[in-house]
């Protein structure tokens, strides 16, 4: 931001001049904020999008998981059709794991930081329009 909106730069602007200047530095300021709150929606949107994938490729791996479990439990002991099942177990659990930690960091933790990043730029936004606002009372007054 250009400027720090708790200032009190309004007092200090004399002319119509000075006034549209920082008018003109404000409005390129809240051109920015509003860009980058477009680029954080279409990030949590993607979040959303991953998240959704995340959802049904753990969805899938459980399943699968189901089944060997269950194929394993039916089989003898010392047979190497069980080893191979119990294998594959152990890969499906890996993937889960991997599934679900990657859920939690591109999916609910990404939500997260967006929601945060974009409280913040509209507390910047609403400071910046705050000033604004008297900026323009302080060039109709001059």
């Amino acid at each position: 931001m250009f400027l720090n909106p708790s200032t009190e730069i309004v007092p200090t602007l004399a002319t119509v001049a000075e006034c549209d200047n920082v008018l003109e530095q404000m409005d390129k300021e809240l051109d920015n904020l509003n860009f980058e709150s477009v680029v954080i929606a279409r990030r949590s949107s993607r979040a959303i999008d991953t998240s959704g994938q995340l959802q049904a490729d753990l969805s899938s791996a459980q399943a699968v998981k189901d089944v060997y479990e269950t194929s394993v439990a039916g089989l003898p002991i010392d047979s190497p059709a069980r080893s191979t099942f119990e294998d594959l177990l152990v890969k499906t659990n890996y993937k889960i794991f991997s599934v679900e930690n990657r859920l939690e960091r591109q999916g609910k933790g990404a939500l997260i930081e967006f929601s945060l990043q974009n409280d913040a730029i509209q507390s910047k936004v609403a400071a910046l329009a705050a000033v604004r606002a008297d900026v323009v009372t302080r060039r109709a007054a001059v």
